[in-house]
């Protein structure tokens, strides 16, 4: 049987006048089911496009200062994540996820005497990572231990990413690892923690289903930095093995912040394009960054950013204000606190290479020196620390005369040079990395020991250095550094393929020594250089150079006619001055460090961010959370899901009521409604129709 036609002059819901029983006709309560069906349908598209980029997060965390003006302060950290910082290939350089990193590697810096992830659990909460007292192995910090956590966020029903952050901070006892260089090809110290970290994340990722995405996304800072570099490097190995599961190398994304260096096998760029999905990001007079030293042939893998210097970035006037901006304000501090930063540089590099000539080689570091090292990190008194007592002076040298900043002293303040508030401020005004690609990854330099007073020229003739012997001075506009080295010798610094001149009055008679050469971070090498050595010069006469690597000229004159002598090489003219042959000049034997970068371009649009109250308490992790807020669900899909359909079906059934309702009292008009005579009325028409169609069909 079907519904009476839905209009008054007989036709159908499809205009169909055939038929008035349910055998040509559709019911109205199948046209209803119909409706909802098709409606579920279009409910079910909308809800796959609404997963497809699942959510974004504003939130915050507390975090402690680093102190780095003798006064520690609690701050907030606010961050912005993305779901489709992971649409991205891990090969393409996404800086908002370095952003999100080095704000994830803070948030995992150890809090108390036990190093407890008492920032991170609240961020992880904040993300919707789902985490156990399995994968939070924050341990008490000692000799050889490594904290870590990790756990799922689950981005749509195919899709998860593994967040994962290494402890970056209140090592106290774990500095011992630091300095256990080992004898193999890798750092022992770190690359014994890394493989604890990964043997956790493989066990972790084996029990995940294979037909999901899977990504991970793994970051840490200063000594986390270098197990984070060293963990991606074995879950790359395995990964293209195809022995992590549904991870591949494209899902790997890693971020290392002032790392350390751990293999002797890593080498940059294309030379290994598997590691390029391994981004570290290097403050060049951060001397943590120099551990295990360039000359022993240590480097990171993948592929290392320093961050803009006056030496290496021609924007870094440009960028540097905003820098100092953020840093006073994530610092907690009134001043920048770092002062003639190329200077700082020159001096680092050349006192670690003076050190790491003075012990030799990494055998005898391990030999006379690891274990010294580490007995003094754990508070041990043992026989080799003689061996230590030997280099402090050296070491002590390098260390207080960082402190001098008002008498010209250009030593690193190593505080603020690895603060993370410094690091972190670089990320939020680099934008989207173009500035990093356009880094320069050498620098030229000059070592000059003579003794009297210096002066360096560019090349329009204006004053850009100085020395009387004791310290230094630079013009603050300029792209160059200047200081005095450990062994009194003066530094100069200037960016690659660029031209100085300098001229040098010793007052006394001296055997000169000078060695111009461009020094590559990278390798932690001298490219190029030109050495002379053992040059006579008189009481009264004075030396001008040509600081240029690609065509040096070294000349000794009358002090009275240097300045003329200058002025002629300034303006490329020839001068009958004696020109002195370089004793020896390197050659540059090394390639291309770094290869292609890509930037990433996320897709757009995104969904309108959901914004998560700060957490007033920190929970300690535990295998299953009390309640999960409805903000933590996969871009809430299931909720809108199930609201919508809500919706529909509300509104479906008040159809099929009104529907009924209408039908019922045109029934009624149609037959007479409730009079008990125009019922019989009806009754009887009924009867004649069916009698007439009967006698119809016998007379046919």
């Amino acid at each position: 049987m079907c519904f009476m036609p839905f209009f008054e002059n007989g036709n159908n819901f499809w205009g169909n006048r055939d038929c008035l029983a349910g055998r040509k006709g559709m019911s109205m309560l199948r046209r209803i089911r119909i409706w909802l069906v098709a409606a579920l349908a279009v409910c079910f598209l909308l809800s796959v496009n609404v997963t497809a980029f699942a959510e974004d997060i504003e939130g915050s965390f507390p975090y402690t200062t680093s102190g780095v003006d003798g006064e520690k302060s609690e701050k907030v950290c606010n961050f912005s994540y993305r779901d489709s910082f992971f649409s991205c290939s891990s090969y393409e350089l996404n800086m908002d996820l370095a952003r999100m990193s080095i704000r994830m590697a803070l948030a995992g810096v150890g809090i108390g005497d036990d190093a407890q992830p008492t920032r991170l659990l609240p961020v992880f909460d904040q993300l919707g990572v789902k985490y156990t007292e399995d994968t939070v192995c924050y341990v008490k910090p000692g000799a050889d231990t490594i904290g870590y956590a990790f756990g799922e966020r689950q981005i749509s029903e195919t899709e998860s990413v593994v967040v994962v952050v290494i402890r970056g901070g209140n090592y106290k006892k774990e500095w011992a690892s630091n300095f256990t260089l080992g004898s193999g090809t890798f750092h022992k110290g770190f690359t014994d923690a890394a493989q604890v970290v990964t043997e956790a994340l493989s066990k972790y990722i084996s029990d995940m289903p294979s037909d999901k995405k899977i990504s991970i996304w793994i970051s840490g800072f200063s000594r986390g930095a270098a197990v984070t570099n060293m963990t991606a490097y074995n879950l790359d190995n395995l990964a293209d093995k195809g022995l992590l599961g549904p991870v591949k190398p494209e899902n790997i994304y890693a971020f290392c912040f002032e790392a350390p260096q751990a293999s002797r096998d890593a080498k940059p760029g294309d030379e290994q394009a598997l590691y390029k999905n391994i981004f570290s990001f290097v403050n060049e007079i951060d001397p943590v960054t120099k551990v295990a030293p360039s000359e022993w042939d240590y480097r990171r893998y993948g592929i290392s950013f320093f961050l803009p210097s006056v030496l290496n970035s021609e924007n870094y006037y440009e960028l540097a204000p905003k820098v100092q901006e953020l840093f006073c304000e994530y610092a907690g501090t009134e001043t920048y606190l770092l002062f003639n930063e190329g200077g700082q540089a020159v001096l680092l590099d050349r006192a670690l290479k003076k050190i790491t000539d003075f012990v030799g080689t990494p055998a005898l570091y391990v030999q006379f020196l690891q274990n010294a090292a580490r007995s003094l990190v754990l508070g041990e008194d043992t026989g080799s620390n003689a061996m230590i007592n030997f280099i402090k002076p050296i070491i002590s040298d390098f260390v207080d005369r960082r402190q001098q900043k008002d008498d010209g002293d250009s030593m690193v303040n190593l505080g603020v040079a690895h603060a993370p508030e410094l690091c972190m401020a670089w990320m939020d005004v680099l934008g989207d990395g173009t500035a990093l690609l356009n880094c320069k990854d050498c620098y030229e330099y000059i070592t000059l020991d003579t003794g009297g007073s210096v002066t360096v020229y560019d090349a329009s003739g204006k004053k850009v250095a100085s020395g009387d012997g004791s310290k230094a001075e630079v013009d603050e506009t300029a792209h160059v550094g200047a200081s005095y080295g450990i062994s009194k010798e003066f530094l100069f610094a200037y960016r690659e393929g660029e031209t100085y001149y300098v001229v040098v009055t010793p007052g006394k008679k001296v055997k000169a020594e000078l060695f111009c050469s461009v020094y590559d971070r990278i390798y932690g090498k001298d490219r190029n250089g030109v050495l002379y050595s053992g040059v006579q010069v008189a009481k009264d006469e004075a030396i001008v150079f040509r600081a240029s690597v690609k065509d040096p000229r070294f000349y000794v004159c009358d002090g009275k006619d240097s300045e003329a002598v200058l002025a002629k090489l300034i303006a490329g003219e020839e001068t009958a001055v004696d020109l002195i042959s370089p004793k020896s000049v390197i050659k540059d034997t090394i390639g291309n460090p770094t290869g292609q970068v890509i930037i990433a371009v996320e897709p757009t649009p995104t969904p309108t961010p959901t914004l998560i109250p700060t957490p007033t308490s920190a929970p300690s992790p535990s295998p299953e959370p009390e309640q999960e807020p409805l903000s933590k669900k996969v871009g809430n899909g299931l909720l809108k899901i199930f609201l919508i359909i809500g919706i529909v079906i509300v509104f479906g059934v008040m159809g099929f009521v009104l529907t009924r309702t209408v039908l019922k009292k045109r029934r009624m008009r149609r037959f007479g409604g409730p009079n008990p005579h125009l019922a019989e009325a009806g009754k009887a028409s009924d009867t004649a129709l069916k009698t007439d169609g009967i006698d119809g069909e016998k007379e046919q």
